[in-house]
């Protein structure tokens, strides 16, 4: 399983990625995405940092799922949920949770 842990840098404010495996992972542990942001973005949201970051964590790895780029457990991980929940907030957020694979479609298309 693939854990994502935020860690903010003290000089620019930056959201960082930082992904760490507590077991065996197909994801390079040493992987770290920056993304810079002002430090007035939480507080002009009204959110604290850790629920800003928490919550853009949450719409990457819906955005990717949405785009199939992903599966729903590679995003779960990303976000740091459970599988379950990120099926529920992808519900939530109007994104096909279920959607189909290869060969789903290709034993659909051949039935009819």
């Amino acid at each position: 399983m693939l854990w994502i842990r935020v860690v903010r840098t003290v000089l620019n404010g930056a959201l960082v990625l930082a992904a760490s495996a507590p077991t065996a992972s197909p994801y390079d542990p040493a992987m770290v995405l920056t993304i810079p942001y002002p430090d007035s973005l939480p507080d002009a949201l009204r959110t604290r940092r850790e629920d800003f970051e928490r919550e853009a964590r949450l719409i990457l790895a819906l955005r990717l799922f949405e785009l199939g780029r992903i599966t729903s457990g590679q995003a779960a991980d990303m976000a740091g949920i459970g599988r379950v929940e990120f099926i529920m907030e992808a519900g939530h957020q109007r994104i096909e949770a279920m959607m189909p694979d290869a060969a789903e479609l290709a034993g659909d298309a051949g039935a009819h």
